[in-house]
């Protein structure tokens, strides 16, 4: 009975190091920023391929326009070709990029978070088999964010357009009118997009760690996200805000250095530079901290800490009873 008690003790103890157990959204953050300062050679390591590709492309478009040869008609004729072809390629390769590296960075959070040894050659390797899903995922959500609030944006204008028209009819309420309804459909936009973008906060963390497909996903986050619609938010605007100073202050100090380079290409290089700092150094945080309110909303709503502690006792006494036998 001893060693059954020094076990049980012994996984309570590694139970409550998980911090598998209710966050408020403070608690969250910390941990979000006490993860990454542990393991931030882990998570920049992880999240480097999306903006990498990003840079390469920004490179080779620079090497391509300073070829002399290019500068005859019909040189201008194949570069055009070769820039459409390689638009699409580069597209393909940033989705393929940015959503491995985004799930990647949730396999990691997951096992830091509950205990278990992860490397970045690892949560690469555990995504095998799910290439195409979470891409799938990830395309998924970004047309139904861009797709629908478009949708409602081109439908502002042409009311506005048709209201517009009735102007000279209806005189200066017809122009105020327009001018309501166009302020009106584009913020109604930006609430739809926002709307969207917290109902599947969780699809692919759901993905990852659940080994679902892609529709059950995106319905298994939209129940999660339910009811914490300001925690995401809030998530993602301090994220956003916190990106784009970093952003800012290296745009200025590259900016600062036209006095000193005067060529439009090296300046364009630096700012390639600039935006891959700042994406590899700040993208893991929000994905960290949507990946610990996944984990919370499972905890909140599933009792999933509970699941975690009985499987973790219940384990050693089937491997006992398995040796018995």
């Amino acid at each position: 009975m001893a060693p059954f008690r020094f076990r049980a003790k012994f996984i309570l103890r590694g139970f409550m190091e998980t911090a598998l157990r209710p966050m408020s959204t403070g608690e969250l953050l910390d941990r979000t920023f006490t993860l990454y300062k542990r393991h931030f050679v882990l998570f920049i390591g992880i999240s480097v391929p999306g903006p990498a590709i990003i840079v390469l492309i920004t490179l080779v478009s620079a090497m391509m326009d300073a070829l002399p040869a290019m500068k005859s008609h019909t040189g201008e004729t194949v570069v055009a070709v070769i820039g459409f072809i390689a638009i699409g390629i580069a597209v393909l390769a940033l989705l393929l990029g940015f959503a491995l590296a985004h799930a990647a960075t949730i396999r990691a959070v997951s096992a830091l978070h509950l205990s278990k040894p992860t490397s970045i050659r690892r949560a690469y390797i555990e995504l095998r088999g799910h290439y195409m899903r979470i891409v799938g995922i990830f395309v998924s959500v970004l047309i139904r964010v861009v797709g629908g609030s478009m949708l409602l944006y081109f439908a502002s204008v042409m009311v506005g357009f048709m209201i517009g028209g009735t102007a000279t009819l209806m005189g200066r309420i017809g122009l105020y009118v327009a001018i309501v309804v166009g302020i009106a459909t584009f913020v109604g936009g930006i609430g739809l997009a926002l709307t969207l973008v917290v109902r599947y906060a969780y699809a692919i963390q759901a993905c990852v760690i659940e080994d679902i497909p892609g529709r059950q996903a995106l319905k298994r986050s939209a129940f999660l996200a339910k009811g914490s619609r300001s925690r995401v938010l809030t998530v993602y605007v301090l994220f956003s805000v916190l990106s784009s100073a970093m952003w800012g202050c290296l745009a200025l100090l590259v900016s600062t250095c036209e006095a000193f380079i005067h060529s439009s290409q090296v300046i364009s290089t630096l700012m390639s530079f600039a935006f891959f700092l700042t994406m590899v150094l700040t993208l893991p945080l929000a994905t960290v901290a949507m990946s610990l309110a996944y984990y919370d909303e499972r905890v909140r709503k599933e009792g999933f800490d509970l699941q975690v502690l009985i499987a973790g006792i219940e384990a050693p006494l089937a491997a006992k009873a398995t040796a018995s036998n």
